[in-house]
């Protein structure tokens, strides 16, 4: 019980899925950044550049850097990191990562690493739909978590598991299209799909951080 005129500690939440705070988010971003890593170190002849809907997912990965998962109350006793690893391993990792392939391709070839973070012409097209996707999704995530609902168990599970089958949607489709390549996929308009897995993705950062 609480000394006399001291206000109360507060309650420490549940978390998405029953996991540690940031748990998440950091499989979403390392999901976000290998794709990142495997475009970077692909063959240069054989592959083409980082999609323009992969571009607007590295602000996720940013956010997650700059997110604090702890509680701000020093009342409240300190929360394991997500997955139960030590704090800053994922950061680190994602740093580490992105450090070796960019670092990998300026050593052999700066002007794959140029033309690999360069989208394709055909894809700027597409610019103003992920840009006012990323916007509506990001409004919409933080509009969420203003409602009276954002500490139910079934909301943050619910935002979690479309997160995650979004990520492994895009996940599977750009692997589909790197290794498989079937032409019935080459033919067809994938704009709103990649807004929709692109948004998904987006409103869940927005929402829980």
């Amino acid at each position: 019980m609480s000394a006399a005129g001291q206000p109360p500690i507060p309650p420490v939440y549940r978390h998405p899925l029953g996991l540690p705070a940031g748990s998440v988010r950091a499989v979403l971003v390392l999901l976000v950044a290998g794709l990142f890593w495997m475009f970077l170190l692909l063959p240069a002849d054989q592959y083409p550049p980082v999609p323009l809907y992969l571009h607007c997912l590295l602000p996720t990965v940013m956010l997650y850097f700059v997110t604090r998962n702890q509680p701000t109350d020093p009342r409240v006793p300190p929360q394991p990191g997500p997955w139960h690893l030590p704090r800053g391993f994922f950061r680190l990792l994602l740093l580490l990562g992105f450090l070796a392939a960019i670092g990998w391709q300026c050593y052999n070839s700066p002007e794959v690493l140029r033309d690999r973070l360069t989208p394709l012409k055909d894809d700027l097209d597409k610019w103003p739909y992920l840009l006012g996707t990323l916007g509506g999704s990001f409004l919409l995530g933080r509009l969420l978590r203003l409602g009276p609902w954002r500490r139910a168990a079934w909301f943050q599970d619910f935002l979690a598991w479309i997160s995650l089958l979004a990520m492994i949607a895009i996940v599977v489709e750009i692997c589909i299209s790197l290794f498989v390549q079937p032409e019935f996929l080459k033919s067809l308009d994938r704009l709103v799909w990649e807004c929709v897995l692109t948004g998904i993705v987006t409103m869940y950062f927005a929402a829980r951080s």
